[in-house]
């Protein structure tokens, strides 16, 4: 007879008062991890929650996602790509034939789903990323080049996102041609200001944050399409626009008069 609980790592001598072999699962668990019902029968704790014929949300979700994994291995449910708890319920609840919470509203993708992932010209506005399931969030930050690994709580995910967007639709329509964006360089050479470049081609009422780290200024044009989107760093580690898609020939540095 095992000494050791199947769902936590406690150690005990047997027999143990409550302890037993689960009737459903066949495994051995401590008097913590399992009970007695009314007709004498033990029934582990994980068991007696998804066994039930009254699981629902709220029940699946008490247990933790250790026990949830558990369920789904015995059940042979995929998991692949799961992240969040809330996907781990959803994918019991539907191998169990019970509505989800989630069913409901959409926001559940399957992982053999073929939905393309999300682009920033699919997003009609700033709160529609708010709709976006955490891969889906994390797809659109890998896919613009976007630092997202000391985001924790989807909030920050969406934070982040957030940003991109709103950087994105500030470089929409291109404010320079490619020859315009060029002459920027020429401006800090200028002797005086009467050599200045024109204020309209200084680049004055961009928004002054790169749009891939977030931290550096925008400081570079990529070459053919004239968008300013990065600093220079992260402009030479890209192949091709954030923006239009164009494939980026080569990168000029910009400066700030």
């Amino acid at each position: 007879m095992p000494n050791t609980c199947s769902a936590c790592p406690k150690k005990f001598t047997f027999p143990e008062t409550g302890s037993g072999i689960c009737q459903s699962c066949n495994e051995f668990y401590c008097s913590e991890c399992s009970s007695i019902g009314p007709d004498r029968t033990i029934l582990c704790n994980r068991c007696r929650v998804l066994e039930s014929n009254e699981a629902n949300w709220d029940s699946v979700m008490g247990l933790n996602i250790r026990d949830l994994k558990w369920f789904m291995r015995r059940r042979n449910i995929p998991s692949v790509g799961l992240i969040e708890k809330e996907q781990f319920v959803d994918a019991v609840l539907n191998s169990l034939g019970i509505s989800t919470r989630s069913s409901n509203a959409g926001d559940y993708v399957f992982p053999d789903s073929t939905k393309r992932n999300v682009k920033l010209e699919d997003l009609m506005s700033e709160e529609s990323i708010e709709n976006l399931s955490v891969r889906q969030i994390k797809d659109l930050l890998v896919y613009n080049f976007v630092d997202f690994t000391h985001c924790v709580e989807k909030a920050e995910l969406i934070a982040r996102a957030k940003q991109l967007w709103r950087n994105y639709k500030q470089q929409q329509p291109p404010i320079f041609e490619t020859h315009e964006a060029v002459e920027v360089e020429d401006c800090q050479n200028a002797g005086t200001s009467s050599e200045r470049c024109p204020s309209d081609k200084c680049p004055g009422d961009l928004n002054d944050e790169c749009g891939i780290c977030m931290e550096a200024p925008i400081n570079c044009v990529f070459l053919e399409c004239g968008h300013l989107f990065s600093c220079v760093d992260c402009g030479r580690k890209l192949t091709e626009c954030p923006l239009c898609r164009q494939s980026i020939v080569r990168i000029v540095r910009t400066f700030r008069v």
